[in-house]
This record gives C-alpha cells, sequence and structure tokens, in this order.
C-alpha cells in the first residue's frame, strides 16, 4: 500500500517533517505507522517526478489541486469498510503532528520568518485541523494551533478572519448564553 493517501488530508502543502511526527503519534493508521523521513521523501519525491507535486524545497511540497480528491478516493476504495474509521484516525494523527509543530512555532517566536514562512504555506491545512479539533472537543490541540494561526492574523491585520475563528470557538466552548459547556 501506498503512503501518498495521507496527502488527502493536507491542503495545498505536504511536509514531511509534520508526515513523520504524524507517523509517530499512537493510533495512527497501520499504513502510516513508523516511517521514517526516508520513506516519506521518497513517497513525495516520486510523486514529485510524476508531477503530482512540486518541491519547494526544506521538505514541503505543494500539492496539485485535482490531487487529495483523487487519493481520497484511491484510499477509500483499497479499503471502503474501514476507511471512515482510519480516515479519522488519520486526522486525528495529523491534527497532533501539526499541534507539535504549533508548540515548536510558537517556541521558536524569535525565528519569526520561519514561523511565517510555514503557517502561511499551511494556514489551509491548519485551518480545516483546527475546525475538526473544536468539532470533536480537542482542546489542547486546538489551541495550540489556534495560538499560532493568531499570531499570523494578527501580524498580517486578518481580524475578521480571527474574530470568524474566535466565534466559532465560542460555538463550540459555550452554550448560547455564554457559560462554559459542561
Amino acid at each position: 500500500m501506498s503512503l501518498l493517501p495521507a496527502v488527502c488530508l493536507f491542503h495545498a502543502v505536504a511536509v514531511a517533517d509534520v508526515l513523520v511526527a504524524f507517523s509517530q503519534v499512537p493510533g495512527v493508521p497501520g499504513r502510516f505507522r513508523g516511517m521514517t523521513k526516508r520513506h516519506w521523501v521518497e513517497a513525495l519525491d516520486d510523486a514529485t517526478r510524476v508531477g503530482l507535486l512540486t518541491d519547494l524545497g526544506g521538505s514541503m511540497y505543494r500539492i496539485h489541486p485535482a490531487l487529495p480528491g483523487y487519493l481520497a478516493a484511491e484510499w477509500r476504495r483499497e479499503d471502503p469498510e474501514n476507511h471512515d474509521a482510519a480516515k479519522d484516525s488519520a486526522t486525528e494523527a495529523l491534527l497532533a503532528a501539526h499541534a507539535a509543530q504549533a508548540r515548536w512555532l510558537f517556541e521558536r517566536s524569535g525565528e519569526a520568518r520561519l514561523a511565517d514562512v510555514v503557517i502561511g504555506l499551511e494556514r489551509r491545512t491548519l485551518g480545516s485541523l483546527l475546525g475538526y479539533a473544536l468539532d470533536h472537543g480537542l482542546w489542547a490541540n486546538a489551541l495550540a494551533i489556534a495560538v499560532v494561526l493568531n499570531k499570523y492574523w494578527t501580524a498580517r491585520g486578518l481580524n475578521e478572519e480571527a474574530d470568524a475563528w474566535a466565534d466559532r470557538a465560542r460555538v463550540a466552548i459555550e452554550d448560547p448564553d455564554g457559560a462554559p459547556l459542561s
């Protein structure tokens, strides 16, 4: 089985270092478990050679817009009975890997340029994962991602986006009267 279906969980850019962390998260589907950077880079480089990805350097790869849908369909076709559970497990593992990356980026705030580039490239994936975390009550991971995205939004004056996410978070954690959900 190919490693490439994991790429369908990303939006716009796949990051080999995040995929390595993803492979180490308990509960990640078996096909992705224990993969090293060499495994991921080989799979991503193979996809680059046939034009499905573009190597951006720094172990980051731009994803062809048609690729995620194709990979998601292939993954479902390979194991239709277990696909939904496997995809949920994979999404939670990717969330955990990105939350760890977000914590690392936040701690390296002295290297704002690095954080800015990475967050800029992964903004859509981070937003998708933040939404998943809020929808599933994965608060620690939601917070880690929200903190780095908020720094990004603030630096760019993206107040409307920040406000929209704050509203979405409130809906996830408060009842209609503004009291915390129990």
